[in-house]
């Protein structure tokens, strides 16, 4: 679960950053946060399934 917790850190942050550089229309860096919020998206799906959701929602 810590490393869940890092990735959701890593997932608000990329999100906070990647509204900014939208607002700005940094385009480039936009896109890059973009695909960290994905990814990090994806990496705690994976872990959620692996140790399965009754075991989060306990």
């Amino acid at each position: 679960m810590f490393i869940n917790w890092i990735i959701d850190v890593i997932l608000v942050y990329s999100i906070l950053f990647e509204t900014g550089k939208l607002i700005l229309g940094n385009w480039k860096e936009f896109f890059i946060y973009l695909a960290i919020a994905v990814i990090s998206i994806f990496i705690v799906y994976l872990i959620l399934i692996k140790i399965g959701w009754k075991k989060v929602i306990e």
